[in-house]
C-alpha cells in the first residue's frame, strides 16, 4: 500500500481538470523527486494566486486589482466585444495581433448533460453590456465543440439585437477544437476571416 500521505496527493492531484489517476501519480513522484526550495516557491506561488488574483468587474477576466489592463486600455475599439468561454481563452487571442475590442467572459458553455443551461452562465452580465449601447459586433470566440456550437446559437436568439452583429471564428479551426490550444497563426486567420451568424430562420442576402 502507497503511504498514506502520498496516497493523498494522488487524490487531490487526480482532481485537477484533465488529470487521471495514472496522470496523478506521475505527477506526484515528479515532486517527490524536486528539492525543498523549488516546493516552497511551488507552495507559495499558488497561495499566491489565490490571493491576489481577481476577477475584472467588467469583462470577468483575470486581474489584479479593479479593472483588468484590457478594460482600463481606451485606446481599444468599444464597438468590437469578443465573448469567451474563460478567462484564460482571452490570451491566444490577444497574442495574434488580430483583434482590438473588448473582452466578455461567459463563464463556461452550454452543456445540457451537466445541466448547465444559458441561465446559469454570466448572460445577464452579457445583455447588461450590450444594452449600454456603442457595440457594433460580437465575435463569439467559442470552443468548435457541440457545447461551443449551441452556445452560440442560444447566444444569438437570445440576444440578438437591431445594429448589432453577430459573428463566429472562421472554420481555420477544427471541429472540436479548443481556443486555448489553437496555435497563433490558425487563430489570427480565424479572426481575420470571422463569420457572421443570424438567428434561426433569418438568412443573409444572397
Amino acid at each position: 500500500m502507497l503511504p498514506e500521505a502520498l496516497s493523498q496527493l494522488i487524490q487531490l492531484l487526480s482532481q485537477l481538470p484533465g488529470l487521471g489517476p495514472r496522470s496523478a501519480q506521475r505527477i506526484a513522484l515528479y515532486l517527490l523527486e524536486q528539492d525543498e526550495a523549488y516546493l516552497k516557491q511551488l507552495a507559495e506561488s499558488i497561495g499566491a494566486a489565490k490571493n491576489m488574483v481577481e476577477v475584472c468587474p467588467r469583462c470577468g477576466g483575470f486581474s489584479a486589482g479593479g479593472k483588468c489592463a484590457f478594460c482600463a486600455d481606451e485606446s481599444r475599439d468599444s464597438s468590437l466585444l469578443c465573448v469567451v468561454a474563460d478567462p484564460l481563452d482571452i490570451y491566444p487571442i490577444e497574442s495574434t495581433g488580430g483583434f482590438n475590442g473588448y473582452y466578455f467572459v461567459l463563464g463556461g458553455l452550454v452543456d445540457p448533460l451537466k445541466g448547465r443551461m444559458l441561465e446559469s452562465l454570466r448572460t445577464p452580465e452579457l445583455r447588461a453590456r450590450l444594452n449600454e449601447g456603442g457595440i457594433k459586433e460580437v465575435l463569439l470566440a467559442l470552443d468548435f465543440s457541440f457545447e461551443g456550437e449551441a452556445t452560440s446559437t442560444v447566444l444569438v436568439e437570445e440576444l440578438g439585437t437591431e445594429g448589432v452583429k453577430f459573428t463566429r471564428l472562421a472554420r481555420g479551426l477544427p471541429v472540436g477544437a479548443e481556443i486555448d490550444y489553437a496555435d497563433e497563426d490558425t487563430l489570427s486567420q480565424a479572426l481575420k476571416y470571422r463569420r457572421e451568424i443570424e438567428p434561426a430562420g433569418e438568412h443573409p442576402d444572397e
